[in-house]
């Protein structure tokens, strides 16, 4: 998610200057107060946001739930470890012409990340599991005829690389994967025609190469002193909807027919473990139509777009048509017919973890700028003076339309 720290900030006023006419400028701001810390999991500061943030959730009225999870917090960095030492283990079998344990050794690298990636099954990643905690304000009405879950996530997480530097890296993963099968395989061809292989084993360091670049991009966040306090990704979205809270609790925005349940999700930087563990849990709630709008990176700018899908290992998950048709026709009302505008880009959010179990969902996050990208995320630059409240408001006041019109015409 993006944007440049050195370029962007000139075209938003600063969070210095309050805007006295708003007094949702200073709630937001006494809210971002308490947020804006590194709050990594597993930490004494993501606990202590998680208690300021039932106490502030309790103070609008409304019914909160805390839900508990096991968190894996050092999952990243194990999955790097693990898989650095698989290479280095590929290439000595390789170069000592044990090609078929180093094939062996080359399925245990995708399997290994599928089973933490993709199935939830960790292995050795349980090291050091604590239990976090998602927070869930329910607002319930008489007559009910659907659920809106607006969810945003209220931990961070500080690395070495930026979103857009070890995207590389990420994208290379299963072509590298492939190429560590394929080099025991030509061996094996080439042996049995007695040909050399030599040429192939030299091409097996390639392997452990690439998986140092992997490690250092999953590990080395570990070795930075400087913290991320998280403002776009994510304090400033939980700071919103912490303020949607508030006007619902007021009675302020008053439904009829729409349940609203704004969860705040811990575990989203290692993995969605947060998320995945909530949906998990849903059971017969799934009954009542169910829709969720997950909010990432907002406060870059003033607009919002959506991302088109999101991602795990092996599968995309569409966004919900229904609901960017609602949440653009109400955008356009707002922005003076200016729509969401659709990012293609690939990204894993929450939204997917509703997805995954059938739950219509979709991310909506600030519209980037032309080329002017939300860089220096998971980093000390992340800060609060990265904030455009004027973004914030619009925010704001879309939710709470699209929450009018979702009341009166369902999601359509």
């Amino acid at each position: 998610m993006a944007g440049d720290l050195r370029a962007g900030r000139d075209r938003a006023p600063a969070l210095a200057v309050r805007a006295p006419e708003s007094d949702v400028a200073m709630t937001v701001d006494e809210t971002l107060d308490a947020l804006l810390k590194p709050r990594e999991n597993g930490s004494a500061a993501l606990a202590d946001v998680a208690g300021y943030l039932e106490r502030t959730l309790r103070a609008t009225g409304c019914r909160v739930s805390l839900h508990e999870f096991v968190c894996r917090p050092y999952a990243g960095r194990i999955v790097g470890v693990v898989c650095f030492l698989l290479a280095v283990w590929f290439f000595v079998q390789m170069w000592r012409r044990r090609f078929g344990a180093a094939l062996c050794v080359a399925a245990l690298l995708p399997l290994y990340l599928l089973a933490d990636y993709e199935l939830h099954c960790p292995l050795l990643s349980r090291i050091g599991s604590v239990l976090e905690r998602n927070m869930v304000a329910t607002f319930p009405v008489a007559e009910l005829q659907r659920r809106v879950i607006l969810s945003a996530h209220y931990d961070t997480k500080t690395d070495l690389l930026d979103h857009y530097q070890r995207a590389p890296i990420q994208f290379l993963i299963v072509p590298m994967l492939l190429f560590a099968i394929a080099l025991p395989l030509t061996a094996l061809w080439r042996r049995r025609r007695q040909r050399a292989e030599r040429h192939v084993r030299q091409w097996a360091a390639v392997v452990p190469i690439y998986f140092a670049g992997f490690l250092v991009a999953m590990t080395g966040g570990a070795i930075v002193t400087a913290r991320s306090p998280g403002a776009l990704d994510d304090g400033a979205s939980v700071a919103t909807l912490v303020q949607l809270a508030e006007r619902l609790g007021s009675n302020a925005l008053k439904l009829e027919h729409t349940e609203v349940r704004i969860v705040l999700f811990a575990g989203e930087e290692v993995g969605l473990q947060g998320s995945a563990s909530y949906v998990a849990q849903l059971g017969d709630d799934v009954l009542v139509p169910t829709f969720a709008i997950n909010a990432e990176g907002w406060g870059f700018g003033p607009l919002l777009s959506y991302f088109t899908s999101d991602r795990s290992p092996v599968r995309r998950y569409e966004a919900s048509t229904a609901l960017i048709r609602t949440l653009d026709r109400v955008h356009r009302r707002i922005a003076r017919d200016s729509g969401l505008v659709p990012d293609i880009q690939p990204v894993t959010t929450d939204a997917r973890s509703f997805l995954a179990a059938g739950v219509p969902a979709v991310t909506l996050a600030s519209q980037r700028d032309g080329d002017n990208r939300i860089r220096f995320l998971h980093s000390a630059a992340d800060s609060r003076e990265r904030i455009d409240l004027l973004g914030l408001q619009r925010a704001l006041d879309l939710l709470q339309a699209a929450l009018i019109e979702i009341d009166a015409r369902g999601v359509d």
